[in-house]
């Protein structure tokens, strides 16, 4: 597929960086973090890494041109990524790192996949998609450097926004739920484009276009409730779920808090307590009770 979207820009790391620095040393280390929003900073150390395939490479140009096309039609600028964002890792060392089994994680910039998942050309397709979605999203962090040997010196790394989800004021997570609700829906979106093109891996999304990870699940098709309901004329231009969600897709890209901001005005409840769910489908199912939302599995 070809991008659609008109000229993409340089690539792009990270949307904001922020430094924490001793007032001598601020020229140095504000040299230091324009280069980390310019050129992003070294993969993980940690992981081991396996080569990726000019297939694998080729489908995240092919998913970001996708998400190109929907920022667009939702007015938003294109973004670039290199397909050396893309790391195939052995499953065992991303296990030992993040302490749990995992398919895919996104983090600054870089995409890690677990070696098991390739092996399955469909969960690639899925896993991708996903963490390609995050990617694309705003992102935001903290940089604390020290002054060593008259050498600045990347000592500690936070990242305080990613799409939706950033840290209250008491350091704990917000928003987590609604962040993986609004990048499951963008991802579904890629595959069910891609899902009438040509090729192996327009094949591979099409044969996971409606999927929604199992721990996903609930708070997805809580928050498509939720956009559905508004989507009734709450707002003026919000005539049905897709306006919903394209507000939320904005914000996600953007930094913006409209859909938020919106909330807390009619329903200032619903909206704090939005922010603090997470993806426990308990959870989800308790808010939907508290706030009469009938939470419907089987809507697109």
């Amino acid at each position: 597929m070809s991008n659609s979207a008109g000229p993409v820009p340089p690539e792009r790391w990270l949307d904001i960086v922020r430094v924490s620095v001793h007032d001598d040393d601020a020229k140095a280390v504000e040299q230091l973090g324009k280069q980390v929003l310019e050129h992003g900073l070294p993969a993980i150390p940690d992981f081991v890494q396996l080569p990726s395939t000019e297939f694998e490479r080729n489908a995240l140009l092919t998913v970001q041109d996708v998400i190109n096309v929907i920022r667009k039609k939702c007015g938003q600028s294109p973004f670039s990524v290199s397909p050396d964002r893309l790391h195939i890792v052995e499953s065992a060392s991303l296990r030992a790192k993040l302490g749990r089994d995992c398919q895919g994680y996104e983090t600054l910039g870089r995409i890690y996949i677990s070696d098991a998942v390739r092996v399955y050309p469909t969960s690639f397709a899925y896993t991708l998609s996903h963490e390609m979605s995050h990617v694309s999203s705003y992102s935001a962090a903290w940089f604390n450097f020290e002054m060593q040997a008259e050498k600045a010196v990347l000592t500690d790394v936070f990242q305080t926004r990613s799409g939706l989800q950033r840290h209250g004021s008491d350091g704990k997570p917000e928003l987590h739920g609604l962040n993986e609700a609004v990048t499951e829906y963008l991802a579904s979106l890629i595959r069910i484009v891609l899902s009438h093109e040509e090729g192996d891996f327009a094949k591979d999304c099409a044969a996971k276009a409606y999927t929604i990870d199992t721990d996903y699940a609930t708070i997805t098709a809580l928050t498509n409730t939720l956009c559905r309901e508004l989507g009734r004329g709450y707002r003026d231009d919000w005539t049905c779920t897709a306006d919903v969600w394209a507000c939320l897709l904005i914000d996600y890209w953007s930094g913006s808090d409209e859909f938020l901001d919106w909330l807390a005005g009619p329903y200032p409840d619903m909206a704090k307590d939005l922010r603090q769910l997470d993806t426990n489908a308990a959870q989800a199912k308790e808010f939907a009770n508290r706030y009469g939302l009938r939470i419907d599995f089987g809507s697109k």
